[in-house]
């Protein structure tokens, strides 16, 4: 049965570990512009464990066009978050000078330091942005693929063979033949874009094991099973090995990562491969993240600490006019804010809802009470309990 029907076989653990010093290393667009969301230090772990299998790395011609056309549109997304970050950041300082003098716990003075505070946000958001910007002009992470990738580009197909792998993917596409088929919205012949990449895959690994790491999380790449990437499709592996191929298999960043570790001893650490393992999810840029490395300012946490045991709960702030808050704070879940003092992190309290990515120009500072007041800001909660055991019901 397994001779028969391969793909639905996993390789093992000693499959993989037997593969990896000899396996042809293929890597996918959406791998490479992914390194621009990471933090200096993930990235540059990735670039060393990359070089360690320099010899082996291979990218499909088709990735190569599709990093390029698209690495000035990524760096222009990071650039242009920064300024929804000070939106945010406004809405905040609005919030607590409109309404925190209704709160009479609240002191003047704790009001001016906390609004104070945020421009030094906004500072950092700035040098951030700069850093950001100055990769349009000077892109050293480009630099350093170059350094890497450079003569590891595949062959173009020609135009004949373009068509008629633009025809085979009418086909394949109707009957839900992987890869690519979840593209077929796109506009001809980007839809095919999948696909020739994989037409690339199959010629580059005759008589090859093939690993390919993307960030590419759709079913028509991955065989899927309540929710969890089993490995490649099976038609996919079948494919490969009709075509001569020796295996085939898929690898998020975070795996790829894992087994660079494993076998073929990168130093890469265990909050690396958390991290890119987090950045698959859809990057979003949260302001807590921003917001609570730049308030690690000396003093700030201290008076941060002082005002939730003066104030006792923080949600008083908000409480009075909860629908103009709401109104004010359109993307937060919930108006209520949860205390940053320790009483009130409580198991009745929702865990804070961490950004998916760390913002890649900032240090990744551990959470202060600035921090959690940010996490309190944009978590959805529906209950929370006091000191004294109360409970606190959502708007």
């Amino acid at each position: 049965m397994k001779k028969e029907f391969p793909g639905y076989f996993p390789p093992s653990e000693a499959d993989i570990e037997n593969r990896w010093s000899t396996a042809i290393v293929a890597l996918d667009a959406s791998f490479l512009l992914g390194l621009y969301t990471l933090t200096p230090t993930t990235r540059g772990q990735i670039i060393a464990a990359l070089k360690t299998i320099k010899s082996r790395l291979f990218l499909p011609n088709q990735a190569s066009k599709e990093f390029h056309k698209n690495r000035f549109g990524v760096i222009k997304k990071l650039r242009d978050e920064h300024d929804q970050l000070v939106k945010e950041l406004d809405r905040v300082v609005d919030l607590l000078t409109k309404r925190g003098h209704k709160n009479p716990t609240l002191s003047r003075s704790i009001r001016k330091q906390l609004i104070d505070s945020s421009t030094a946000a906004k500072d950092a958001i700035a040098r951030s942005k700069s850093k950001a910007e100055a990769l349009l002009k000077k892109d050293d992470i480009l630099e350093e693929l170059l350094s890497i990738l450079d003569g590891k580009s595949g062959k173009p197909f020609d135009d004949k063979e373009l068509k008629e792998i633009y025809k085979d993917g009418q086909q394949r596409y109707s009957q839900k033949i992987p890869p690519g088929y979840k593209d077929e919205q796109k506009p001809e012949p980007d839809r095919y874009g999948d696909l020739v990449i994989w037409k690339e895959i199959l010629k580059k690994g005759h008589k090859h094991h093939m690993f390919f790491v993307t960030r590419d999380e759709k079913d028509d790449w991955w065989w899927i099973f309540e929710e969890k990437k089993i490995g490649p499709r099976p038609e996919l592996v079948a494919e490969a090995l009709a075509k001569n191929v020796l295996s085939f298999h898929l690898y998020t960043g975070d795996r790829f990562l894992d087994s660079a570790r494993r076998y073929g001893n990168a130093k890469i650490t265990s909050s690396s491969i958390k991290e890119i393992k987090e950045s698959q999810v859809q990057p979003q840029i949260a302001l807590q993240q921003i917001l609570g490395s730049a308030m690690q300012q000396p003093g700030v946490s201290s008076y941060l600490t002082e005002a939730s045991a003066q104030t006792g709960n923080w949600g008083n702030l908000l409480a009075s006019t909860p629908q103009a808050a709401a109104t004010s704070f359109p993307n937060l879940a919930n108006p209520y804010i949860t205390s940053i003092a320790s009483p009130w992190i409580t198991a009745a309290t929702p865990s804070p809802n961490i950004a998916a990515t760390p913002w890649p120009y900032v240090s990744n500072a551990n959470f202060t009470p600035a921090q959690q007041l940010i996490n309190a800001l944009s978590t959805p909660q529906t209950t929370y309990s006091s000191p004294s055991g109360a409970n606190q019901s959502k708007v």
